[in-house]
């Protein structure tokens, strides 16, 4: 007796493999923690401008633009404009930097040369100053920045300054906290009013 489903596995035309399913091409691990660490920032400029309730509307924003649910500096300057150009990145290495290294060669280290970049890769409406990168420094500021904006510098609260009079136009780059930054150089701001601040 013939095994009629062997004789048709036989008689049968070779099967063609599966097409795979095209993937949808996923974020770098690096990537996706820039986003989730400009995503806080983002949280925190609205918190501290009593705007919390746009969070949500700016997420949807961001996911109908970009496909993500990340709040970023790009969304936020679209709909409230701070008078600054941010940046966040994470700077490698940078609880490896010691006061001495910010007193003696500031521009050498990790920290300047991130900040240089960003100021390079600014807007072209902030390439006379206002840049500021926000990263993390731990066990000093959990938000830290550093930034040319003079008039941010706060008078009674800590701030590492350093200033190239000498040069032209004068130059002054200063890292603290990023609360303190926030409070010196963006007002309270509403809803119905794009945010305002005294940055020169």
């Amino acid at each position: 007796m013939k095994n009629n489903r062997f004789e048709a596995a036989l008689n049968s035309p070779p099967s063609q493999p599966a097409t795979p399913k095209a993937s949808k091409p996923k974020p770098s691990r690096e990537c996706t923690k820039q986003q989730r660490w400009e995503h806080r920032v983002v949280t925190k400029i609205l918190e501290h401008c009593g705007l919390s309730d746009q969070a949500w509307p700016l997420a949807r924003v961001a996911y109908e633009r970009t496909g993500l649910w990340w709040l970023s500096f790009a969304i936020l300057d679209a709909v409230y404009p701070i008078p600054a150009w941010l940046v966040c990145r994470k700077v490698p290495w940078v609880h490896r930097i010691s006061i001495a290294d910010l007193q003696r060669r500031f521009t050498k280290t990790r920290l300047f040369r991130a900040f240089a970049n960003a100021e390079a890769d600014a807007s072209a409406a902030y390439r006379d100053g206002r840049v500021g990168l926000v990263f993390e420094w731990v066990g000093v500021w959990p938000m830290a920045v550093i930034h040319n904006c003079a008039s941010a510098i706060p008078t009674d609260e800590p701030a590492i300054v350093r200033s190239w009079p000498n040069v032209e136009p004068p130059q002054v780059v200063a890292i603290q906290s990023f609360d303190s930054f926030l409070r010196t150089l963006v007002k309270r701001g509403s809803p119905d009013e794009p945010m305002t601040g005294t940055a020169t």
